[in-house]
């Protein structure tokens, strides 16, 4: 489990991401919203939100490795 430095980090990380990764890594991994979900609330189609949790995890773990944290 994550402790409060370690949660305070990720923060950090997804506020320096772009709007469109960072809202949907919250709503996916954070929210526990479904692909479906995220479709209609961004009125995009499931591939493409599937497409952009496993682009903004990439840019994500990018982040964390220049950090040193991965």
């Amino acid at each position: 489990m994550f402790d409060r430095e370690n949660t305070d980090m990720v923060a950090r990380v997804l506020a320096e991401l772009p709007t469109h990764f960072a809202e949907v890594l919250r709503l996916f991994y954070l929210e526990r919203w479904s692909h479906k979900d995220i479709a209609k609330k961004t009125g995009e189609s499931v591939s493409a939100v599937k497409t952009r949790v496993h682009r903004a995890k990439a840019a994500l773990r990018a982040r964390l490795s220049e950090m040193g944290v991965l």
